[in-house]
């Protein structure tokens, strides 16, 4: 029985953690509020301080739960370049949703728990990046004269400049390019050897 129970407990709070993301899209994280999400849900307020204790725990979950959806999915095969790829797909896919990643950016400014929560949510992309990236150096399939971690913080801001860009409306064929240049820049090894 406590297996029911348990599966119970993270059904709901993944319907509460989806409720939120969409109310901190349409309304924005700063002016949303818990009577929002429990709205938005279809719940009392009461129920979701049932599962969390504010607002920004349900931001901390929301953020953790984006990480485990595109930086954790798409480098579990680590035996190709594939899940770069897969990484820019995400993009594409979520592309009304990226505005969200500059304002948690924007608020850690003046908030120190949101700023501890990004800041959190940044190292775990970049151990993330840097693991996949030290595996195919290692395997000698990208260059290797640039420290991991060093290449994986390159590889962030690309993705965070292709995010701007989406965002910006720029012409996708275009940007998608400038993804495959700036990896083929950055990581091939043919390029940079002697």
């Amino acid at each position: 029985m406590p297996k029911v129970v348990q599966g119970y407990k993270e059904l709901a709070k993944r319907k509460i953690i989806h409720s939120a993301y969409s109310v901190f899209y349409k309304k924005g994280y700063h002016a949303s509020t818990m009577d929002d999400i429990a709205l938005e849900l279809g719940v009392s307020k009461g129920s979701l301080y049932s599962y969390f204790k504010s607002k920004e725990e349900i931001l901390q979950c929301t953020v953790n739960q984006t990480i485990k959806d595109t930086f954790n999915r798409a480098f579990e095969d680590d035996n190709s370049l594939e899940p770069l790829e897969d990484l820019y797909n995400h993009l594409i896919k979520f592309d009304k949703t990226l505005h969200l990643n500059f304002e948690i950016t924007a608020l850690s400014s003046h908030d120190k728990q949101i700023q501890r929560i990004a800041r959190d949510e940044y190292k775990k992309k970049l151990d993330i990046m840097t693991d996949f990236l030290k595996k195919l150096q290692n395997k000698g399939e990208i260059r290797d004269d640039i420290e991991s971690a060093t290449m994986a913080r390159i590889l962030i801001a690309i993705y965070s400049d292709v995010a701007e860009q989406l965002i910006l409306g720029f012409n996708k064929m275009d940007i998608h390019e400038n993804w495959k240049d700036s990896l083929a820049t950055v990581l091939d090894k043919n390029i940079h050897d002697d």
